[in-house]
C-alpha cells in the first residue's frame, strides 16, 4: 500500500479541511511541536482503512465542529483506491471505497453495509489493523524494545507480534470443553450409580406386589356378602321413600294456603282503611263545595288582570328600543368626550416635542456641514497622494539606474587595482601608473557622488512614503466620514418630517378639535341628544298610565287562585267516595268469607302433617341397620380401590426396572464415547499450548525473521555483521532437557558474542535491522507487501550520534520502500531528509505544510 493523498476535515487536531499530497517526494520527516498533530496524521490514516485510530467513535470529532472525515487515497498493486470515511457527531458513519477507472473517474467498491465494507478493504490489503500498525509503524519508544528485552521474554513478544495469542485462544477454548465433557461425564456417573441403587431394589419390589395381591383378594370377598346383605333391605328402602313423599307433599300445600289466606288478610285491612276513608270524606261534602266556590271567583278575577298585564307588557316591550337608543347615544358621546379631552391633554406633549425637535434638527444640520467641510478636502488629499506616487516612482526607477552605475563603477574600479599591467583593463590602452592613480581618484570620486544622490532619493522616498501613509489614514478617515455624512443626512430628513408632521396636528386640533369638544361637553350636561327617542318614550309612558295596571292586585289574586286549587281535587275525592262505598262494602263481605274457609283448610292440613310424620320417624328407626351396611360396603369398595391402585402403582415400578436397565447401558455407551473424546481434547490442548503449534510457528518464523535482519545488517555494517537465534539451551547441572529461550548472537570481525555485549551504533544496526525484520515477516504472513515505512518517534532515546545513526540507516534502505515517513519533534533530524512536513497547532486546529 503506497499513499498518495490524505485530505482530513474536523478529525482529532485538525478543524479545517488539510490535504496532504504524497507524490512530490519519497522520503519525508513530518516535524512540528508536541501536540501539534504529527501522530494525528497517522491516525487518520488508519481511521480511513480500518475505523480504528487511538480514539474511537465521536471522540475522533473535533470539539468544534460536528462531522470527521478523512479521504485516503492510495496505490496497491497497480491500481489506485480513495477510501472516505465520514462521523456525523450523534449519527451513524459511513464508508465510501471506490477504484480509479482509465479516465479519471471513479467506480464504488462499497458493499451494502459498513461492516461488509470494512471486510472488502481488509480483504483487499490483506491486513487488519492491528497487522498493518505492527508491520507498517515503528511507534514512539518500541524501535529497540525487543532486543533490550531479556531472553525468557523475547519469545512472548514475537508471539504476539506474530499473531500466536488466537493459538492460547484455542487453548483457553478447548480448557473449556474438556471442563464441559468432565462435567458431563461426572454427571453421567451420577446417574448411573443412583440407577444402580434402584434396581437394587427388584427383590422388595416383588414381594410388595405378592403382599397387595394377597390383601386385595381377601378385601373382595367381604364386599361380596355385604352386597348380599343389602339386596333384602331394598323393599324396606322403597316404602320408606313413600313416606318422605306424602310429608313433602303435604307440607307444599300447607305452605300454598298460609300464603293465600296471609294474601286475603292483606286485602281485607287494605280495603276496611279505604272504606273508613270514604265515610270521612262524605261527612265533609259541604265544606269541600263551598271551597270549591270560592276558588271559581279567584280564577275569574286572576283572569281579568292576566288580559290587563299582557296589555302593559306589550307597551313596556315598546320602550326598550327608544331606551336603548338614547342610552347608547349617552354612551357615544361619552366615549367621543374621552377621545377629545385625551387628544387636548397630548396637545401640550405636542408642542413641548416641538420645540426639542427643533433643538434636534439646530444640531443635526451643524454636525451635517462639519462632515462635509471635512469631506471637501478628499479631492486636494487625492490628488497630492497621486503625485507622492509618481514622486517615489521616480526616485525608484533613478535609484535603481544609480545603483546600475555604482555597480558599474565599481566593478572598473576592482579591474584597475587588481590588475598591475601597463595596458588599461577597461579600454585596452596604455596605461601608466600616474593615469592609473588619476583614473581610480576619478571613479572613487564619481562613486561617492553617485552614492550621494542614491542616499538622497532613498530618504526621500522614506518621507515620500510617511506623507503618503498620513494621506492614506486621513482618506480612510473622510471614507468612515461618508457614512457618518449619511446618517446625519438622514437624520436632517426625518426630523424636518417630524416637525411638519407636529404642525399639521397642532394646526388640525386648533380647527376641528377643540371647537367639538366643547361641543359634546354641552350636550352631555344639557342631555341634549337622541330628540326623536325621548318623545316616542313620553308617548308609550302615557298609555301605560291610561291601562291602570295595578302589579300588587295581580299578584293577589295569582295567590288566592294557587291556594284554592286544592278545593278541585277535594270535589273530585267526594264525587269517587259516593260512587264506590256501597262495592267496596259487598268487596269486604266477600273477602271475610274465603278467609274463614282458608282458616279451615289450614287446620286440617296441619292435622295431616303431623300423623305424616309420626309414620316416617317410625320406619327411618326400623331403617338404621340399612344405612349403617351401605357406610360399611362404601368403605371396603374404598379399600378394594386403593389395593387396585395400590398394586398397578407396584407393577409399574417393577417395569420402569427393565427400562433403567436399557437407560443403564446407554449412559455407559455415552460415557466411553465421552472419555475418548476427552482424551483428544487433552491432545489439543498440549498442542496449543507454548511448547506445540505456537513454539513450531516460532521455530519457523525465526530463520525467516533472520535472513531479513541479515540483509539489511550487511547493508548497514558493509558485511561486517550478522545476526542468529537461539531457541533452546541446555540447564546447568545434571538435567538432561533443554529450557526455552530466545538468545540474539551477533558475528563480526571479532567473532560471535551475545547481542548485550554490544553497544552505541553497532547495537543501533541490530536494533533497527531486527524491527525492520518482524515487520516484513509480519506483512508476508498477512500475504501483503510492506510498501511503506513509518517512524514515529521511534528512536526518540537517542543521542546526536544514534540519531545519526538512524538517518544513514534510512537512507541505506529506501530503496526498499516506495514511502517512508519519519515523525519527529527533535531540530536537528528536520533539516536531515529532502522533505519536510511541518505541522503547526493554531487556535483553528493544525495545518500542514510541505517544504
Amino acid at each position: 500500500m503506497i499513499p498518495i493523498e490524505l485530505r482530513i476535515r474536523g478529525f482529532l487536531s485538525y478543524r479545517d479541511e488539510a490535504i496532504l499530497n504524497f507524490e512530490s517526494f519519497h522520503t519525508a520527516c513530518i516535524s512540528g511541536h508536541n501536540g501539534a498533530g504529527k501522530s494525528s496524521l497517522l491516525d487518520a490514516m488508519t481511521w480511513a482503512l480500518f475505523g480504528r485510530a487511538r480514539r474511537n467513535d465521536e471522540n475522533i470529532i473535533h470539539l468544534k465542529e460536528d462531522v470527521a472525515q478523512v479521504s485516503f487515497t492510495f496505490a496497491y498493486e497497480g491500481n489506485v483506491y480513495r477510501v472516505v470515511r465520514t462521523n456525523p457527531r450523534g449519527k451513524t458513519t459511513t464508508l465510501e471505497f471506490q477504484i480509479r477507472q482509465a479516465d479519471g473517474s471513479w467506480k464504488p467498491l462499497s458493499e451494502r453495509s459498513l461492516r461488509e465494507t470494512d471486510a472488502r478493504i481488509r480483504q483487499l490489503l490483506g491486513l487488519d489493523y492491528e497487522t498493518f500498525v505492527n508491520a507498517a509503524f515503528f511507534l514512539q519508544g518500541e524501535a529497540d524494545s525487543f532486543t533490550r528485552m531479556k531472553p525468557a521474554e523475547r519469545k512472548k513478544v514475537l508471539s504476539n507480534i506474530l499473531g500466536l495469542e488466537q493459538w492460547e485462544v484455542y487453548r483457553q477454548r478447548t480448557r473449556e470443553r474438556i471442563r464441559e465433557i468432565e462435567s458431563q461425564i461426572e454427571n453421567i456417573r451420577r446417574q448411573i450409580e443412583e440407577k444402580e441403587i434402584e434396581l437394587a431394589e427388584e427383590p422388595q419390589r416383588k414381594q410388595a406386589v405378592e403382599r397387595i395381591q394377597h390383601e386385595l383378594a381377601d378385601v373382595q370377598k367381604i364386599c361380596e356378602a355385604k352386597e348380599a346383605a343389602l339386596a333384602s333391605m331394598k323393599q324396606t328402602q322403597a316404602m320408606l321413600d313413600g313416606y318422605r313423599k306424602t310429608v313433602v307433599s303435604i307440607e307444599a300445600s300447607l305452605h300454598t294456603t298460609r300464603q293465600e289466606l296471609q294474601g286475603l288478610q292483606a286485602r281485607l285491612k287494605q280495603r276496611t282503611e279505604e272504606q273508613e276513608a270514604y265515610r270521612n270524606t262524605l261527612e265533609k261534602a259541604e265544606e269541600i263545595k263551598a271551597a270549591y266556590d270560592a276558588w271559581q271567583q279567584a280564577r275569574a278575577e286572576l283572569e281579568h288582570w292576566e288580559t290587563i298585564a299582557v296589555q302593559f307588557r306589550e307597551q313596556q316591550k315598546l320602550r326598550q328600543q327608544p331606551l336603548a337608543n338614547i342610552q347608547a347615544e349617552r354612551a357615544r358621546l361619552e366615549q367621543e368626550l374621552h377621545t377629545l379631552e385625551t387628544r387636548a391633554s397630548s396637545v401640550d406633549v405636542l408642542r413641548q416635542d416641538l420645540e426639542t425637535l427643533e433643538a434636534d434638527l439646530q444640531a443635526a444640520h451643524r454636525n451635517l456641514q462639519e462632515v462635509e467641510e471635512k469631506l471637501a478636502q478628499r479631492a486636494s488629499l487625492q490628488d497630492e497622494l497621486r503625485s507622492i506616487t509618481e514622486e517615489r516612482t521616480r526616485l525608484e526607477t533613478e535609484n535603481r539606474q544609480l545603483k546600475q552605475e555604482m555597480q558599474a563603477m565599481k566593478e572598473r574600479l576592482d579591474m584597475l587595482e587588481g590588475d598591475t599591467g601597463s595596458t588599461c583593463p577597461t579600454c585596452g590602452q596604455e596605461l601608466t601608473e600616474e593615469h592609473r592613480q588619476e583614473l581610480t581618484s576619478a571613479l572613487r570620486s564619481d562613486g561617492k557622488s553617485l552614492a550621494g544622490r542614491y542616499h538622497n532619493n532613498k530618504e526621500n522616498m522614506d518621507t515620500l512614503k510617511q506623507r503618503a501613509q498620513a494621506i492614506q489614514e486621513a482618506l480612510r478617515s473622510l471614507d468612515l466620514l461618508e457614512g457618518q455624512q449619511r446618517k446625519f443626512a438622514a437624520q436632517v430628513s426625518r426630523l424636518q418630517t417630524r416637525q411638519e408632521q407636529l404642525l399639521a396636528d397642532l394646526e388640525a386640533w386648533q380647527k376641528e378639535g377643540l371647537p367639538r369638544l366643547e361641543t359634546v361637553r354641552r350636550c352631555l350636561a344639557e342631555e341634549a341628544y337622541a330628540e326623536d327617542d325621548r318623545a316616542v318614550l313620553a308617548e308609550i309612558d302615557a298609555r301605560c298610565q291610561a291601562l291602570g295596571y295595578d302589579p300588587a292586585a295581580h299578584e293577589a289574586a295569582r295567590e288566592r287562585e294557587q291556594s284554592g286549587r286544592t278545593a278541585e281535587e277535594s270535589l273530585r275525592v267526594l264525587e269517587r267516595a259516593q260512587a264506590a262505598l256501597l262495592p267496596l262494602e259487598r268487596e269486604i263481605q266477600d273477602l271475610k268469607a274465603q278467609i274463614k274457609e282458608r282458616e279451615e283448610r289450614q287446620s286440617t292440613l296441619e292435622e295431616d302433617l303431623q300423623q305424616a310424620r309420626k309414620q316416617l320417624a317410625e320406619a327411618q328407626e326400623q331403617n338404621l341397620d340399612v344405612e349403617q351396611a351401605w357406610q360399611e360396603l362404601r368403605q371396603f369398595r374404598e379399600r378394594e380401590r386403593a389395593l387396585n391402585r395400590d398394586l398397578g402403582a407396584a407393577k409399574q415400578r417393577l417395569l420402569v426396572l427393565d427400562t433403567l436397565r436399557v437407560e443403564r447401558r446407554k449412559l455407559r455407551v455415552q460415557q466411553d464415547e465421552l472419555a475418548l473424546t476427552l482424551s483428544r481434547y487433552k491432545q489439543l490442548e498440549q498442542a496449543f499450548g507454548k511448547k506445540g503449534a505456537p513454539a513450531l510457528l516460532i521455530e519457523a518464523a525465526l530463520p525467516e525473521i533472520e535472513t531479513h535482519a541479515n540483509d539489511v545488517l550487511e547493508r548497514l555494517s558493509n558485511g561486517e555483521m550478522n545476526v542468529h537465534f537461539i531457541t533452546q539451551q541446555a540447564y546447568k547441572g545434571r538435567r538432561d532437557d533443554m529450557k526455552e529461550t530466545l538468545d540474539i548472537q551477533i558475528r563480526d570481525g571479532n567473532g560471535t558474542r551475545p547481542y548485550e555485549m554490544f553497544s552505541g551504533g553497532e547495537a543501533f544496526r541490530v536494533d533497527f535491522a531486527i524491527r525492520l525484520a518482524l515487520s516484513r515477516v509480519l506483512a508476508a504472513r498477512a500475504g501483503a507487501r510492506l510498501q511503506t515505512l513509518v517512524i514515529d518517534e521511534g528512536f526518540g532515546s537517542q543521542d546526536a550520534e544514534g540519531r545519526q545513526r538512524l538517518v544513514e540507516a534510512i537512507n541505506l534502505i529506501k530503496d526498499d520502500f516506495a514511502k517512508i515517513l519519519v515523525i519527529t519533534h527533535i531540530e536537528s533530524l528536520k533539516d536531515a531528509f529532502p522533505t519536510r512536513i511541518q505541522v503547526i497547532k493554531t487556535p483553528e486546529g493544525s495545518r500542514i505544510s510541505v517544504e
